[in-house]
């Protein structure tokens, strides 16, 4: 037997999208809502998406805010002195996913894609990589060496200079 869902209403559907932007996860939002004809299940809310157009624009935007938030609780975590046990590193590692999960342009790794090419009938592996223009520059394996070490072990004086 099918549950009751619960019919649309805005006044939830903006305390869901406010709650989501700031940072709390969807699960926990229903289950501390105490506003009357909240949903109970996440199936009730996707329902309510498919729906209604105008929520699902407030949802999608309440997810990429819901990014920043998690990133602000990284700085917050990181910042904090009483956690001093491998908590704060989950915890911040959660954070970083979901982040770069929903605002991969902003918080995800920058791209390193592996191409392989025949090149005079001899196999080669090609590192591609963006650059901040936008175009693609092609590495070989000494240039990528390079990067890689660069933007891991560089002192900071050094990170502000591009490797040759």
């Amino acid at each position: 037997m099918a549950r009751p869902t619960a019919d649309f209403n805005q006044k939830v559907a903006d305390h869901i999208c406010d709650a989501i932007a700031d940072g709390k996860p969807l699960v926990r939002v229903l289950r501390q809502c105490k506003l009357k004809n909240a949903p109970k299940s996440r199936m009730t809310v996707y329902k309510w998406l498919r729906e209604n157009q105008k929520f699902m624009d407030s949802y999608v935007r309440a997810r990429e805010l819901q990014a920043d938030s998690l990133f602000d609780d990284i700085i917050d975590i990181a910042d904090d002195d009483k956690h001093q046990d491998g908590k704060a590193h989950r915890m911040i590692d959660a954070r970083k996913f979901l982040a770069a999960k929903l605002r991969p342009r902003q918080y995800g790794e920058a791209p390193l894609l592996q191409s392989r090419v025949k090149r005079e009938e001899e196999q080669e592996m090609i590192n591609i990589t963006p650059t901040d223009e936008g175009e693609v520059e092609l590495l070989d394996d000494k240039k990528l060496a390079r990067v890689i070490w660069h933007t891991l072990f560089a002192p900071k004086e050094e990170k502000d200079v591009e490797p040759s």
